[in-house]
Formats: structure tokens, sequence, C-alpha cells
């Protein structure tokens, strides 16, 4: 496992991280602060697993480290990556990205959305940082603080379509199967607010 890893950390094109870049920010500009396993897939379709990751939310760049242990920020785009996610510690996901433009040509390379839902429909999230400077009333001070911004599309074929995460939303975007869905949310008690019953009905809607 540990070969494919150093295999991998030679190949790829990387440069040192900027040491100083988030100095006097508030907040992490990570998707989580350790390192990760993961796996990463290049547009030729070469796939590199157990791979050390972090993720940089801000600039949409991927962190890793070479075989020398220097972490690096990968310069070369991909087609998609997974990492090891652990909110509690305890709870442990896999969570997939895949890049802007496999989603929308027009999107840039280091955009990346997360796939809650695949399927005849699959549903996305959008979810990046952007470091925000705010000033006290009557203070000379500015503080740059870093705040997550989440949006959520449906794909449908070559369709990408902005939701919110909310009933009304989602049965408005899928309406022709508008009943059965309301029917679903409400005898599953579902919260469209929260992401995994968001992805339980989209999921539900590609089987019926």
């Amino acid at each position: 496992m540990r070969t494919t890893a150093q295999v991998y950390l030679e190949e790829v094109n990387g440069r040192p991280i900027r040491i100083n870049q988030y100095v006097n920010v508030e907040g992490t500009p990570f998707l989580q602060e350790d390192f990760s396993k993961g796996t990463i897939t290049l547009p030729n379709g070469t796939i590199h697993k157990d791979v050390e990751l972090k993720y940089d939310m801000v600039e949409g760049l991927l962190q890793f480290k070479n075989k020398h242990g220097i972490v690096m920020e990968l310069t070369q785009p991909v087609t998609s990556f997974t990492i090891d996610y652990s909110r509690d510690k305890v709870t442990e996901q896999t969570r997939t990205f895949v890049s802007g433009p496999t989603v929308d040509k027009s999107a840039q390379a280091n955009t990346f959305y997360e796939v809650l839902a695949s399927g005849p429909v699959s549903l996305l999230k959008r979810d990046f940082k952007v470091i925000r400077e705010e000033k006290a009333f009557n203070s000379a001070t500015v503080t740059k603080r870093i705040a997550e911004v989440t949006i959520y599309y449906l794909k449908q074929g070559d369709e990408l379509t902005k939701i919110k995460n909310d009933e009304k939303s989602v049965l408005s975007a899928l309406k022709n199967k508008k009943d059965a869905l309301k029917g679903y949310i409400t005898a599953n008690k579902l919260n469209l607010k929260n992401d995994k019953d968001l992805t339980q009905v989209i999921n539900y809607y590609n089987t019926i």
C-alpha cells in the first residue's frame, strides 16, 4: 500500500506549500486539519491509492507529502479524489469529490463538487471556503476570518440545476415525481437541511 503512495508522490507535479498563506486568519481552510488516506484519479485514468491528503477548500488544492515527508501542493489537474473523513474521531466516512470541468465545462479546474448521490439524477455539493475581512464599529483593526459556503446542485444528463436544501426547492426541481417524493419525505420524517436525509430523497427518486 505504501509503495503505491510513494510511486504517486514521485510522478505528480507539486510545489512547496506557502507557509505564511493563512497567518493571522481565523479558522481553518481545510476540510480537516489532519492528513488522511485518499485516492486520486488523474485525467489519463491513472489511479493512485492510499495517498496522504489534505484538502484546502479556499484554494481548491490538494496537499500531499512527498517521499521525503515534505508537504507539497498538487499543481496538476485531477479528475476526482476521495478522502477519509472523520468529524468526531469515531465516525468515519469516505467522501468523493469530482473536478468542476467534469460537471460543468465552464468551471475552473480548482473547483470541486462532492458527490452525495449518483444515478439518473446526481446530487452534488459545492462546498468551499472564503476569507472575509471584518472591521468592528469604530475600530481600525481588520480581522480576517474563514467562512464556509455551500451550494447544492442536481445533475441530470448535461443539465445542472441549483437547488436549496429544503423540501420546496427539491420538489420544484423534481416535479415529475413530486407527489411520490412528498409522501416519502413525510412518511420518513426527513429533514432536507440534513445532508443524509437530502441524499436519501435523491436516492429514492432514482428508484421510482
